[in-house]
């Protein structure tokens, strides 16, 4: 998926690069531009945002597919609830968020404010969704040690046991 990603937008790069665009939304007495609005713009974006949509479409479909088929194993052996509403998240972020931005570029020719919160949030509500519902699970069991009203009585203990002749240090007899 990494790859895919990385040669497309490689390719996009090379072949059809972004250029930065000014255009002018009014002038002073004296023709000086006195508002103005820059965009990134590409004659050729979708031949390229296509494909990147549906290659990252179908792994969020495929990413909740196998969600879908883990949910029976137990919560301490799979992370498969945290990462399937995580995914949801995602997919919902984008299903309210790119209309949003649609209508915030339309709408506000010469206020980019809007399209820009709205993309903020989306970029903000995306990654913290993914990151509390992947690691505030964990940091709630290392500090509890009750596991989804579980009490896991085992704590945390080092994975690796050396014996005290393989330090150096004397053995008591």
């Amino acid at each position: 998926l990494l790859s895919c990603n990385v040669v497309l937008l490689s390719v996009w790069a090379a072949v059809a690069p972004l250029e930065w665009s000014r255009t002018t939304l009014s002038e002073d007495p004296y023709g000086r531009p006195s508002l103005s609005v820059g965009r990134c713009t590409s004659d050729n974006v979708w031949p390229f945002l296509g494909p990147i949509i549906a290659i990252n479409g179908v792994a969020l479909v495929f990413a909740l597919y196998e969600a879908y088929r883990a949910r029976k194993i137990d919560t301490r052996y799979s992370e498969t609830k945290y990462i399937a509403l995580a995914v949801l998240s995602i997919f919902q972020v984008t299903l309210i968020g790119i209309p949003l931005m649609i209508i915030t570029r339309d709408v506000t020719r010469n206020d980019t404010t809007a399209n820009f919160f709205v993309s903020v949030c989306i970029v903000f509500v995306t990654s913290m969704s993914t990151l509390l519902l992947i690691f505030a699970p964990k940091f709630y069991y290392i500090q509890t040690g009750n596991w989804e009203g579980r009490r896991i009585s085992a704590r945390w203990t080092p994975s690796v046991a050396v014996s005290a002749s393989a330090v150096g240090m004397p053995q008591d007899r």
